[in-house]
Parts: C-alpha cells; structure tokens; sequence
C-alpha cells in the first residue's frame, strides 16, 4: 500500500485530521444542502413523484467492508 492510500484510508476510517482543505470542502457541502432544503421548505422547490417502486440501498462503505 502506497503512503498516498495509507494517508487516505487514516483520514476515511479515522485516526488522522481531514485537514483544511477537507473542512473546507466540508462546510462548502453544508452550505449547499442548507439552501437546498430552505429551497424545499419554501416552496421554491418541489418533490415529484415517479410512476414506478423506487428501491433505495444504503449504508454502503468506501473500499469495502471486509465481509468476504
């Protein structure tokens, strides 16, 4: 494992500090998902419904979980 996938892999699962960059990405995303739901909650935009069973998946993990 290369120094550049160990650093990654201690800032996703823990351990080490984002650093600035990531916190700053961080509140930029923050600020974007509070004037989407203000946006909603205004009225300014609307839900739409589909004509079809929508299946939702979650609860997924980057590079796995370690199941197999």
């Amino acid at each position: 494992m290369s120094a550049l996938e160990r650093g990654l892999m201690q800032r996703w699962y823990g351990g080490k500090s984002p650093g600035f960059l990531l916190r700053l990405l961080s509140w930029v995303y923050r600020g974007l998902v509070a004037v989407r739901t203000a946006g909603y909650a205004l009225g300014l935009a609307k839900a739409h419904r589909v004509g079809a069973p929508v299946i939702i998946v979650g609860n997924f993990t980057a590079g796995g979980t370690g199941k197999t």
